[in-house]
C-alpha cells in the first residue's frame, strides 16, 4: 500500500512539474502582415530564360552585310543573296578562337586575324567564291 501511495505521489509530482512549465506559444502575425522569415527572402522575380543565341554581325567585301546567331552548335546566317542559311559547326579551326561552320551552300571560318574578328566566307553555291569579312 505504501508503494501504491508513493507511485501515486510521484505521478502527481511529475504531472505538476509538467504543468508548472510554461508552454511556448507561437505568436501569430497580424492578418495581412509578412512573416519575418519571408521578409528576409529576396523579392520574387519572373524566371528568365537563359540566352540561347549570340548575335553576330560582319561587314564583308563587296558591301555584303551578314547577321548571325549562334544557337547551340548551329550558326543561323542571314544576309546572303540566296537567303538565310543554317550552318553546322565543323571540327575545323587551328586555334581555340577559331571555329568553322558549314552547309551545302556556304562555309564560314570565324576567329581569324590577330584580334580574332576576321572571317572568311566561302560561298559554295550557286557560283563558288570567297569573301573576307570583319566582325563589328
Amino acid at each position: 500500500m505504501k508503494r501504491a501511495k508513493l507511485t501515486l505521489l510521484l505521478g502527481a509530482a511529475v504531472l505538476a512539474g509538467c504543468s508548472a512549465r510554461p508552454v511556448p506559444v507561437r505568436e501569430q502575425p497580424p492578418a495581412g502582415s509578412v512573416p519575418p522569415a519571408a521578409a528576409q527572402l529576396p523579392p520574387a522575380t519572373p524566371q528568365q530564360a537563359a540566352p540561347t543565341a549570340d548575335a553576330l554581325r560582319w561587314r564583308c567585301e563587296d558591301g555584303l552585310q551578314l547577321h548571325g546567331r549562334r544557337v547551340g552548335d548551329d550558326l543561323h546566317l542571314e544576309g546572303l543573296a540566296a537567303g538565310p542559311v543554317v550552318l553546322l559547326r565543323d571540327a575545323g579551326g587551328l586555334t581555340p578562337q577559331q571555329s568553322v561552320y558549314s552547309s551545302a551552300q556556304a562555309r564560314l571560318a570565324l576567329g581569324l586575324g590577330s584580334d580574332a574578328r576576321d572571317a572568311v566566307l566561302q560561298l559554295l553555291q550557286p557560283a563558288p567564291r570567297e569573301v573576307r569579312c570583319r566582325q563589328h
